[in-house]
C-alpha cells in the first residue's frame, strides 16, 4: 500500500504536467487534454500491479492522455537521459536517483514545478 501511495504521487506530478507537456490541449477541463506522456521509472522501483493502477486512475481523468511508461535501467540512465536531452526528446516525467538531479537541475534541463507544489497529492510523502 505504502508503494501505492508513493506511486500516487508521481500521478499527481504528471497531471500536473500535462498542459505543459501534450500538444494540442484545450481548456482546464481534464477530459479536453489530449497528447502523449512519456515517462521513465526506474526497474524494481514499484511493481506493474501499482504502475497499472496509477495509469489506470490518471486514465479515467484524462481520457484523451496517452501515456507511454518505459522502464530504465540505474546504470544506463544517464547516459541515456543526455543523448535524450542532446537529441531534444527527453520523456516528460522521469524518476531520478538524488545522484542525478544535481546535475540535471545545474544544466537547466529540469522544470522548476514548485510554484505547482499546492496541487501536489502528499499523502505519498
Amino acid at each position: 500500500m505504502k508503494l501505492r501511495k508513493a506511486s500516487l504521487s508521481v500521478l499527481g506530478l504528471a497531471a500536473a504536467l500535462v498542459a505543459a507537456a501534450c500538444g494540442g490541449t484545450t481548456g482546464n477541463n481534464p477530459a479536453n487534454q489530449s497528447g502523449t506522456l512519456t515517462v521513465w521509472l526506474m526497474n524494481g522501483s514499484a511493481p506493474q500491479s501499482v504502475v497499472d493502477g496509477v495509469n489506470s486512475d490518471f486514465k479515467a481523468k484524462y481520457p484523451n492522455v496517452t501515456v507511454n511508461v518505459e522502464i530504465q535501467q540505474w546504470g544506463e540512465i544517464g547516459t541515456k537521459l543526455d543523448t535524450a536531452f542532446a537529441g531534444g526528446s527527453p520523456p516528460d516525467v522521469i524518476e531520478l536517483g538524488n545522484t542525478l538531479v544535481a546535475k540535471y537541475a545545474a544544466a537547466g534541463a529540469l522544470e522548476d514545478i514548485s510554484g505547482k507544489k499546492s496541487s501536489f497529492d502528499n499523502s505519498g510523502t
